[in-house]
């Protein structure tokens, strides 16, 4: 059998992983929008990567880290249920783009094996949900395993209309021009476009304490405590231990994200580390 503490890595990797991906989003999405709304701030030969630089920084000590430190997954419903409208507002752009689309002489392709190994991992990393879980089962009132149950089965019915969605209208609208890394980016400049980005963005940045919260835990327990770990009743965390491995976090998902500015190499290594979970059999060994 596998020893708890690879699970603990295993779940520390993924996370610390997510939350490196989440900051390289971040960063392909706010930078632009900042030349553009503040062009008297940057000098006609500032970089691009300087921007990006600076912009990261900002929101990971003004915005990632405060909400990181939040110990209680409950105070961000508000928050979070705010960040849900961005989805909404994507796939409503694209249905629109879709809509103006000219598809004369266009060969629509149901299939294409090209690329498949560099987006399998994106594939991946968009299921891997479940270290999450205990986090939420805390925020439930009366929590049982009928209600958790039936909050997982419409999360994840949910969000793969939202995928099939975005995959199909996305297509379709840019079946005629190269498709970059992240949709977003291919988005036109115009109002709409912007709020969906800003809305992107917010919605990754509010979901750092869900990643952090686990992640945070696990830490703890390989270095602190003898006890395994428990996300569901979690062993509390002194203040002092719990402000520094939330920095460390924080600050180092954000350095790597600073030096590796292309998400697909980071999601590639988080996804390595996504089968050591098998969740359906380990992961209550570990926090039992």
């Amino acid at each position: 059998s596998i020893k708890p503490h690879t699970h603990t890595h295993s779940i520390t990797g993924l996370n610390a992983g997510t939350l490196v991906a989440f900051f390289v989003i971040v960063g392909d999405l706010i930078p632009p929008l900042v030349v553009m709304w503040a062009p008297h701030f940057f000098s006609p030969d500032t970089s691009y990567s300087s921007v990006r630089v600076v912009v990261l920084v900002v929101l990971g000590v003004c915005v990632a880290f405060p909400l990181s430190l939040i110990r209680d997954v409950k105070n961000m419903s508000a928050v979070s249920l705010l960040s849900l409208v961005s989805y909404p507002i994507l796939i409503l752009r694209l249905l629109l783009l879709m809509l103006k689309t000219d598809y004369a002489g266009t060969t629509v392709a149901l299939w294409n094996w090209n690329g498949i190994i560099p987006c399998l991992p994106i594939f991946l990393l968009a299921y891997t949900c479940h270290t999450q879980l205990f986090g939420i089962h805390g925020t439930l009132q009366d929590p049982s395993v009928h209600k958790m149950t039936t909050v997982i089965n419409r999360s994840l019915t949910s969000v793969g209309v939202v995928y099939a969605l975005v995959a199909i209208f996305g297509y379709l609208s840019f079946c005629n021009v190269e498709v970059r890394g992240d949709i977003l980016a291919n988005l036109p400049s115009d109002y709409f476009s912007t709020l969906t980005r800003v809305g992107f963005a917010t919605s990754v940045l509010v979901t750092f304490p869900l990643l952090v919260f686990p992640c945070r835990n696990c830490i703890h327990s390989l270095l602190f405590s003898k006890a395994q770990v428990d996300v569901s009743f979690p062993e509390p965390i002194p203040q002092g231990k719990f402000v520094l491995i939330t920095s460390a976090l924080v600050g180092g998902a954000l350095l790597v994200a600073i030096y590796i500015p292309n998400g697909t190499p980071v999601c590639g290594f988080t996804c390595t580390v996504e089968p050591l979970l098998k969740p359906t059999k380990t992961v209550p060994t570990v926090y039992k």
